[in-house]
């Protein structure tokens, strides 16, 4: 939850300072932000895409419900989450 709140707080910080401006150097916190909440919603509904399914491990524990998301700010390669 900390982490969401520094996002949301980044990204409000962001529209303030350059509030007009669509380029993706100047939107990377506010459009991170909007990707994360939308993946968060993508996951609560089942709806997400998620990049691969993890495999069950001897010793460590049956991972295969868990999705693995990439999430990015639109300035580069999104990593994973």
């Amino acid at each position: 939850m900390q982490d969401l709140t520094r996002m949301r707080d980044a990204a409000a910080a962001e529209t303030r300072q350059y509030p007009d401006d669509k380029t993706p150097v100047n939107n990377a916190n506010r459009r991170l932000y909007k990707n994360v909440l939308r993946e968060l919603q993508d996951l609560e509904t089942g709806t997400s895409n998620g990049h691969h399914v993890l495999g069950a491990h001897n010793g460590i524990g049956d991972g295969r419900d868990i999705v693995v998301s990439k999430v990015g700010d639109g300035t580069g390669k999104p990593t994973t989450a």
